[in-house]
């Protein structure tokens, strides 16, 4: 009766790993074609150059978490403006990278979990590159966006900061919804510490029996 019901509870496991399995493969195939489409524009830009040229319609600038949002007065330097695009497209090809090292590690997971045994070594081995993907996309997005902010700060004339008639509006950003992601990607690598030591133990007791 017991063997039933682990039987049964292997076979739900199985179920539920499978259809991740397929959702976590989708999210690793826009990853790919995310990066992919990246390098694509990236060749374009260095041949045609000038006629890739952003249109300089940024109008939010920040210094930490003090942001401007400026007026049409204040006029870009489009020069100035054209390394935005090559941000766009490392910032996309870096994110998109990241996630398809996490979709690899999520599919690590669920390879012996679709088998219904997710307790195997391969499961603390994943967690712990997850772990590493969450840690690695927060700080990158960070690191990003003070390059995006220093772009932007160096297009315009700095003087424009500090008229009415370019600043329509300041406000103070309070957005930290990516910093508990570090908890996260922590809590993945304490996870799998946690993993590894239940998986010695079960080996341990199968030995002794």
């Amino acid at each position: 009766m017991e063997q039933t019901a682990v039987s049964e509870q292997a076979r739900g496991v199985s179920k539920i790993a499978n259809f991740w399995n397929v959702v976590v493969r989708i999210w690793r195939g826009f990853s790919i074609a995310g990066i992919i489409v990246s390098a694509v524009f990236t060749v374009l830009v260095l041949i045609f150059g000038e006629a890739m040229r952003v249109s300089g319609s940024e109008r939010f600038v920040s210094f930490g978490s003090l942001e401007l949002e400026l007026t049409e007065a204040a006029t870009p330097d489009f020069t100035a403006l054209r390394p935005t695009i090559f941000y766009e497209l490392a910032a996309n090809a870096i994110t998109c990278g990241i996630f398809w090292f996490m979709a690899n590690a999520v599919l690590r997971f669920l390879a012996d979990a679709r088998n219904g045994r997710p307790f195997t070594e391969n499961a603390p081995k994943a967690l712990e590159r997850l772990g590493l993907g969450v840690i690695v996309y927060t700080i990158s997005d960070v690191i990003l966006t003070a390059i995006h902010n220093l772009i932007l700060k160096n297009a315009y004339n700095l003087n424009d900061f500090f008229r009415p008639d370019t600043v329509k509006e300041i406000s103070v950003n309070t957005h930290f919804s990516l910093y508990p992601l570090l908890l996260v990607g922590s809590a993945l690598f304490f996870l799998s510490r946690v993993f590894r030591y239940g998986i010695r133990l079960q080996q341990e007791s199968d030995e002794t029996l």
